[in-house]
């Protein structure tokens, strides 16, 4: 049986080495809000550091959430949260 595939928009275990350098290194994978996976990285000075910058790489590729969205919710449902936003796009311009 394989590991349990990391749910969309989620950082898996993030993984410290310690270099022979002394510097850290971090590693993780992520899905982004799609699905599609990414590997992450970062060294640093310290195993601290390594580790923010990782989960700071796991947030830019965030769309910033799912809006409260279930896999029960419908398209209906979808489509109440996601046309408020456009509309709001939409009257400052940001979105012709």
């Amino acid at each position: 049986m394989g590991k349990p595939q990391i749910p969309a928009g989620e950082l898996g275990k993030i993984d410290v080495r310690r270099l022979p350098s002394g510097r850290y290194r971090a590693r993780a994978s992520t899905r982004d809000d799609s699905g599609a996976l990414h590997r992450l990285g970062a060294t640093a000075e310290t195993e601290e550091r390594a580790c923010t910058e990782v989960r700071r790489q796991a947030m830019a590729l965030s769309t910033g959430g799912f809006g409260g969205l279930a896999p029960s919710n419908t398209v209906a449902d979808a489509v109440e949260l996601w046309l408020p936003q456009i509309l709001t796009r939409a009257k400052t311009g940001s979105l012709t």
